[in-house]
C-alpha cells in the first residue's frame, strides 16, 4: 500500500489542497500544500449557546518537522499560529491554529 503517494493525491490543490507557507520553530519557511477547514461548532454551556469556529490544517507529517508551539501557518497571507500538532500514525498531521 502506498500511503504516501495516497496522501499527495488527497493533498492536491486541484482536489482539497490549498498552499500554504510552513514556518518552522527556527524560523524556516518552505512551501507546502495543507488540507484547510474551519469548521462552526455551536455548543450549549448551561444553557447558554456558544459559538466557535475551529481552525485547523491537516499537512504531511514529513513537511512540519519539529512542529510545536511556535511554528507558524501562512494561508492566503493570513498567519496562523499552530498551537497543537497531533500525529494520525498514517502519516498525516493535524495542525490546530489561531489567528497571530
Amino acid at each position: 500500500m502506498d500511503i504516501e503517494g495516497d496522501i499527495d493525491k488527497l493533498i492536491r490543490t486541484d482536489e482539497f489542497g490549498v498552499d500554504a507557507i510552513y514556518v518552522d520553530p527556527d524560523g524556516v519557511r518552505r512551501a507546502i500544500r495543507v488540507i484547510f477547514d474551519r469548521s462552526y461548532q455551536n455548543t450549549d454551556v448551561n444553557g447558554a449557546n456558544v459559538a466557535n469556529v475551529n481552525t485547523q490544517a491537516t499537512a504531511k507529517t514529513s513537511d512540519v518537522p519539529n512542529v510545536n508551539s511556535t511554528a507558524l501557518l501562512i494561508i492566503d497571507g493570513v498567519t496562523y499560529k499552530i498551537y497543537e500538532g497531533a500525529f494520525d500514525g498514517w502519516g498525516l498531521t493535524i495542525l490546530s491554529l489561531t489567528k497571530d
